[in-house]
């Protein structure tokens, strides 16, 4: 293997484990949050929808998909969360995702896909 890929395959790598990292401490969170009697599925959806929010916030704006697409998925990004464009032009795009390291991680600890 190339030395060029091989540092990208570590980066990949180290990548996926933060988001583990972080996939198991929002895990826990959500089961004590559940423990204390709390709705903890309305509480992290509402978590999610305001973090997705601030990402969002934080891109250029644009009505092209192909340059949303080129910002919202870069090469790290992309090869971390193994996703493909499937179609793209300036309307429309559909992106194929194959790997998501935060659902891994839940599905390691026992989670059910819902």
């Amino acid at each position: 293997m190339e030395k060029e890929q091989l540092e990208v395959d570590q980066a990949v790598t180290y990548v996926r484990n933060a988001i583990a990292d972080r996939a198991t401490w929002f895990y826990l969170l959500v089961k004590e949050i559940e423990a204390a009697g709390g709705n903890a599925e309305h509480i992290a959806r509402k978590a999610v929808f305001q973090f997705g929010c601030l990402k969002g916030g934080k891109m250029n704006p644009t009505t092209n998909m192909r340059e949303f697409v080129a910002e919202f998925s870069p090469g790290l990004g992309r090869k971390v969360f193994a996703n493909e464009v499937k179609e793209i032009d300036e309307n429309h795009a559909v992106i194929e995702f194959s790997h998501c390291p935060l659902a891994a991680c839940w599905k390691n600890l026992g989670c059910s896909p819902q």
